[in-house]
């Protein structure tokens, strides 16, 4: 069989997204190790390579600017500023795996639901009309009726988006995240960001698919993302 060496012609990247504390890290992890250990991978009837993964910029990010989860809910300028840094982080890291396909924790709508919910909507004006988020976001370049654009905005609609919903025993506090202390208050906010998530996607008209909270085992969770993208590559073409 032919190997595929282009990302527009192989597998669809995937992104996993979502609230804090909806298991998205570990699932990427799990998701590399199913990758890993599955042999004579294919899509489309074409041997394919093994997805690269990209981690969650986010974190490292604050650590770099010395900053925890207290500056983000704190302060606006603040908020926007480190979402600016996370959005220009995801970018170079996308940038960098463009010869291959890809399994990422987090995206650019990341930056953008948390700058809603922390910076406020004017704050995220400014996100909107940076360079790292008009490379990834497919509303912003809209007015471009170019070629180049049309491919860029094939290439980020083609891929599969899954959020995952909040998983209420798992939410917790590790002094990165926004969490509050209060319980209730926890509850309420993760629920928020949830549904900033699906409204953007909404609104900027993404394909995506909700990993349900009852969906709790790991081997589960996998198995439905690995289903959700092998549906796409047994989809007819053309």
């Amino acid at each position: 069989m032919a190997h595929a060496s282009s990302n527009i012609l192989g597998p669809k990247n995937v992104y996993i997204i979502g609230a804090q504390s909806s298991g998205k890290t570990t699932l990427t992890s799990a998701l590399e190790t199913y990758f890993d250990n599955k042999s004579d991978l294919t899509w489309k009837a074409v041997i394919v390579r093994k997805p690269h993964i990209l981690r969650e910029v986010a974190r490292q990010v604050l650590q770099d600017h010395e900053s925890t989860g207290q500056d983000v809910s704190g302060s606006k300028l603040r908020a926007l500023e480190l979402q600016t840094f996370i959005l220009e982080a995801q970018h170079k890291i996308e940038n960098a795996a463009k010869s291959s396909w890809f399994i990422s924790d987090r995206s650019g709508v990341d930056a953008i639901v948390y700058g809603k919910c922390f910076a406020g909507e004017s704050g995220v004006e400014k996100l909107l009309n940076t360079t790292a988020w008009k490379v990834l976001n497919t509303t912003a370049w809209k007015v471009l009726n170019t070629t180049a654009w049309k491919e860029l905005e094939k290439t980020l609609r083609d891929s599969l988006i899954i959020v995952c919903e909040p998983v209420l025993t798992w939410l917790k506090e590790d002094g990165l995240r926004l969490m509050p202390k209060d319980p209730l208050a926890r509850t309420e906010l993760v629920f928020i960001i949830h549904r900033k998530f699906c409204d953007f996607l909404d609104d900027a008209k993404f394909q995506y698919t909700i990993l349900p909270d009852t969906q709790h085992e790991l081997n589960d969770r996998v198995s439905f993302v690995i289903e959700e993208w092998e549906k796409i590559g047994r989809a007819p073409t053309g």
